[in-house]
């Protein structure tokens, strides 16, 4: 059915014609046995307890000690469409009680108060010492070690570190860090709605979730995207005073900004009214660049400082509005103007990358698929030799050794240019 850097998706028909969904996880998705046995438990918890409409787990192991040699999940196969395929024909009603259902889901979530911080589990399936037990007369669940790729990327799977569950050690007065389970990735392809109808009849692909404090939670959908670090309007969206004197491309880009704008419009009103603590936390001062230091603390590990520096000096900048207590870090204006300099021309060279990258057809890791194979090795040498067209004659050697995809062995000069 599909294949991802994360799963391989196969469609089973048993001999009495039902069809199941065989679902495999690949070496990168995430620690063994940790991340199949936490999606299995999140979908029977989100199913049985939350009430929420995910796939139904038939069978699974979460281990490789089995005939075909691989962790899997069995589910029964969904009959309804990606909300991808019917977004844009959405009548506006229809929208409207979309956003409200999907915000209905989100107050289940944001309601249950989990006693720690980590990643959902059976208790047979976690030791009793790396579990908290959570209180349900549903199901035998628990809290145990997070199970996010990024606790677990690369070397970091050696390390002998502590990955939860966490109590936290004073009890806080803020609802900000209240523990939370969210969707980790709630997009187009991963909401299914039933045919013929805008009632979602499933929310799929709940790998890699994980409890986390609400300000680390908080944020709008990708299909409702908003900055937050603008202020949020509650003006009713409308399509642009020249649309009737737009051609039909302009006309496409601007029905397709509209809808978005509507449903981050209705997605607003929904959670004012539907779930206040995330709306709560949605109004929390430099939320977005609270975030975003958080998602930047692990990426010296990959030699990336720029991004984090300059998240520690946006933080420096907010202090004042997030905290009563003296900011513990300083920058003279010198370094300040340096650090942000620095990360803009990253996004630049992030922005080259990502457009390299939709040329050849791959993914982060350079993955492609077998068809595009070979036109993505000539793009490649094409665009590589066009990055050192562009690069100052003392930049040539370092621009060609450390172009992003290209094999591990390959250390060449660069080619002599005319």
């Amino acid at each position: 059915m599909a294949e991802g850097g994360f799963n391989k998706v196969f469609l089973l028909t048993m001999d009495d014609g039902s069809e199941v969904v065989a679902r495999l996880p690949t070496p990168i998705a995430g620690p063994q046995h940790l991340t199949t046995a936490s999606e299995v438990a999140t979908m029977d918890f989100l199913r049985s307890v939350l009430d929420i409409p995910v796939p139904r787990v038939l069978g699974y192991c979460a281990t490789v000690d089995n005939p075909i040699g691989a962790e899997y999940i069995l589910m029964e196969r969904l009959r309804g469409d990606q909300l991808g395929a019917r977004w844009l024909s959405l009548p506006t009603p229809q929208l409207a009680d979309l956003m409200s259902q999907i915000v209905e889901i989100e107050r289940k979530l944001f309601s249950f108060r989990f006693p720690a911080y980590g990643s959902l589990y059976y208790q047979h399936d976690t030791p009793e010492k790396s579990r908290v037990n959570i209180s349900t007369d549903k199901g035998n669940f628990c809290v145990g070690p997070v199970c996010k790729r990024q606790f677990w990327h690369d070397d970091r799977a050696d390390l002998p570190l502590d990955r939860g569950p966490c109590i936290p050690l004073v009890p806080s007065k803020s609802e900000m860090q209240t523990p939370v389970l969210r969707h980790p990735d709630l997009s187009f392809p991963n909401i299914v709605l039933a045919p013929g109808s805008n009632k979602i009849l499933s929310i799929i692909d709940w790998q890699d979730a994980a409890i986390l404090p609400l300000f680390m939670q908080a944020g709008y959908p990708a299909f409702c995207e908003h900055e937050l670090s603008q202020v949020q309007t509650l003006q009713k969206p409308k399509l642009p005073d020249n649309y009737a004197e737009m051609n039909e491309f302009d006309k496409l880009q601007a029905d397709a900004k509209f809808q978005l704008e509507k449903a981050n419009f209705f997605y607003t009103v929904a959670t004012g009214a539907q779930n206040s603590l995330h709306l709560l936390a949605l109004r929390q001062p430099g939320l977005g660049m609270r975030q975003y230091l958080i998602s930047q603390a692990g990426y010296p590990w990959d030699a990336d400082l720029v991004n984090f520096k300059a998240a520690l000096v946006g933080i420096v900048k907010i202090w004042d509005s997030i905290s009563s207590e003296p900011c513990p870090v300083s920058f003279s204006p010198a370094d300040e103007e340096k650090a942000l300099q620095d990360a803009s021309e990253w996004r630049e060279c992030a922005e080259i990358l990502s457009t390299v990258q939709d040329s050849l057809g791959v993914d982060r890791e350079g993955g492609t698929d077998p068809d595009n194979f070979e036109h993505a090795c000539e793009m490649n040498q094409r665009w590589r030799l066009e990055m050192l067209k562009h690069a100052a004659s003392h930049q040539r050697k370092i621009c060609w050794q450390g172009w992003v995809f290209k094999g591990d062995q390959d250390n060449s000069l660069p080619p002599l240019l005319d």
